[in-house]
């Protein structure tokens, strides 16, 4: 293939255009005029000009230099035939007085062929000067029978000023004169091209038949190819522009990483000042911590109303031949009121920190927004349902832990157990007397008689006694009772302090998702910057190789 070490280079660079334009719509960064269609400039096939009389073997030469098969029909009248590849379709209006014809397998491959140059139009000598503006190499093709063909000279004469040493002269068909006559006639060939141009050009005999020339004329124009310099001044002009749009673009994937870590640093900060805001809300829970006292004050009077039920006159007797779990009983309703209280409390107080967490994240929210260019979201009313509900819940628990370390219903249990001893025997004896009496009236037929009459009054006397000492009793069982409750509460207080403040703390989670989505973009963005970095890295070093061959 004719100028193979160039169209590699070429097709390098291209590549390394492609990657790079990729990369930079990648990484968000803006492409200047022209680079959107930078390859473009490059996917110019190689043009070829052969000039010759008709029968010359103009065809022939160029399908064996370039490997492009294509009928050419014979024409009759002038004409400027440019001969494309099936997918490389131009139509410019300079073009306009040229016939075209399309053929597959020409890629890379533009052939212009100009038939009976001597009589063209001026319209056809325009586009052929248009042509000859981009041409990479121009063959005049001569016959070995007719080595003078005026026009081809005319054409030599009109047209190597615009194509310089980009052209050979190249004798046809010399398979057809012995050799002898073919040295002679270069010899008269160099002498008019040096009477006509005043220069030498580049002189080959060849034969399309038997091959011979070939090989000298390929490697003389692929040598023209690879070392054009228009050519390779195109390709450093587009390795300039690719170099400064991958610099470009590897500045802002370095901007866009520094940017992300300000925003991982300025979203830290906002989480630290958070933080300092749980931490003034600890204080502040440590600062009125008596409040928690207050769960368990408040609700003395409701659970001595009713202790005293369960200790009165009626219920202690009716204790003493049950269970005895009056104790258990008043525990119970006191975990009870005290949990319900302490919910209410917890409620009550989780309200006004959402309340200061809601405003907080107003005042946070337009900064995120402005710093982070994305949506932050509005402030998370169901993560701080969630962590309301655990902290109430939390509360509760914690408070029914509290109170039955406090140990009420052992102290509970020991003035009633020492009350029912005494209240038993007391009952025990008074029914002993009663059930006696009344068998010495059965049994001695005298209801009425002094002994039964005595043994019964005794048992009446003892069951009143019992009703007086229940009473009695009970009013003091009552009042230590609410003496020991009251002396609990800074007891509770303190079992509660720890438990509590863990919950305001743990409270504050609540802003954990509302953050998660920014450090999730934020560490999403990192990771795709991560390996186009790498990638510019490595075009970088393709690109300052690829230097070395432009």
């Amino acid at each position: 293939m004719l100028g193979e070490e160039y169209a590699a280079t070429r097709d390098s660079l291209i590549e390394l255009i492609r990657y790079t334009r990729v990369l930079a719509k990648r990484s968000a960064t803006p492409l200047e005029e022209g680079e959107d269609a930078l390859d473009d400039q490059l996917r110019r096939p190689f043009r070829f000009v052969v000039i010759g009389e008709a029968g010359a073997g103009k065809t022939s030469l160029m399908q064996k230099l370039a490997g492009v098969n294509y009928a050419s029909e014979p024409l009759k009248s002038p004409s400027v035939s440019i001969i494309r590849d099936a997918g490389y379709r131009v139509f410019l209006e300079a073009e306009d007085a040229c016939e075209k014809h399309y053929v597959r397998g020409a890629k890379d491959v533009e052939i212009i062929e100009v038939h009976d140059y001597g009589k063209l139009s001026e319209t056809q000598h325009a586009s052929l000067d248009y042509l000859l503006e981009e041409t990479d190499f121009l063959f005049w093709v001569f016959t070995a029978e007719n080595p003078w063909s005026a026009s081809t000279w005319d054409a030599v004469e009109d047209k190597h000023a615009q194509v310089c040493m980009r052209s050979a002269l190249v004798l046809q068909q010399v398979d057809r004169r012995a050799a002898e006559d073919i040295s002679m006639l270069l010899g008269h060939m160099k002498e008019l091209c040096e009477k006509r141009v005043e220069i030498g050009i580049p002189q080959f005999a060849l034969s399309t038949q038997n091959g011979s020339g070939i090989n000298e004329c390929f490697t003389h124009v692929n040598l023209s190819l690879n070392r054009s310099v228009d050519r390779r001044r195109e390709l450093r002009n587009v390795y300039k522009t690719t170099y400064a749009m991958l610099r470009r673009t590897e500045g802002n994937i370095d901007d866009r990483s520094r940017n992300l870590a300000g925003d991982q640093e300025y979203l830290q900060s906002i989480e630290a000042q958070i933080d300092r805001s749980r931490e003034e809300e600890v204080r502040h829970v440590m600062a009125n911590m008596s409040q928690l006292s207050l769960l368990l004050s408040s609700q003395i009077k409701r659970v001595m109303r009713y202790t005293s039920l369960r200790t009165g006159v009626v219920a202690s007797h009716i204790a003493i031949f049950g269970k005895g779990d009056t104790a258990t009983k008043v525990e119970h309703f006191l975990i009870e009121k005290v949990s319900e209280e302490a919910e209410a409390y917890a409620k009550v107080e989780t309200e006004k920190m959402r309340q200061q967490c809601r405003k907080n994240w107003g005042e946070i929210r337009p900064h995120l927004v402005d710093r982070l260019s994305i949506d932050v979201g509005d402030f998370n009313e169901a993560s701080f349902d969630e962590q309301q509900e655990v902290f109430c819940e939390g509360m509760a628990k914690s408070v029914s832990q509290a109170i039955l370390h406090l140990k009420l219903r052992r102290f509970l249990d020991v003035l009633i157990v020492r009350r029912y001893k005494v209240m038993r025997k007391i009952i025990k004896l008074a029914l002993f007397l009663l059930t006696a009496g009344s068998l010495i009236a059965v049994l001695t037929n005298k209801l009425l008689g002094v002994g039964a009459l005595t043994l019964v009054g005794i048992g009446v006397a003892l069951l009143a006694a019992s009703v007086v000492y229940s009473r009695l009793t009970g009013s003091l069982v009552n009042r230590s009772f609410a003496e020991s409750l009251e002396d609990s509460a800074p007891a509770l207080r303190k079992s509660l302090r720890d438990g509590y403040v863990d919950r305001v703390r743990a409270y504050y989670n609540g802003y954990t998702p509302m953050f998660e989505s920014m450090r999730r973009h934020i560490s999403d963005a990192k990771s795709d910057l991560q390996p186009q970095q790498k990638v510019a890295a490595q075009l970088f070093l393709r690109l300052k190789a690829l230097e070395q061959e432009i």
